[in-house]
């Protein structure tokens, strides 16, 4: 975040250089029938520290849930 937008925003100025944030994820798909099945997935990302020192990242991991039914014609 450039200083002129750190400003308008509130947050301190940061300007980071680059990275890489590992993931790992799982995913399950269960038919039910045919043509209905559902599915779960879940994922866990660990953001690098040059991501996390931040001002507008609150965490230095995130984790996600998905859930989903599927119809197949």
């Amino acid at each position: 975040m450039k200083p002129s937008e750190a400003r308008q925003s509130g947050f301190s100025a940061y300007e980071p250089t680059g990275s890489v944030s590992p993931y790992a994820g799982l995913t399950a798909r269960l038919s039910f029938s045919e043509h209905v099945s559902g599915f779960a997935s879940a994922r866990a990302i660990f953001l690098h520290q040059e991501i996390s020192d931040s001002p507008m990242v609150d965490s230095s991991e995130k984790y996600s849930l998905s859930l989903g039914v599927m119809y197949k014609f």
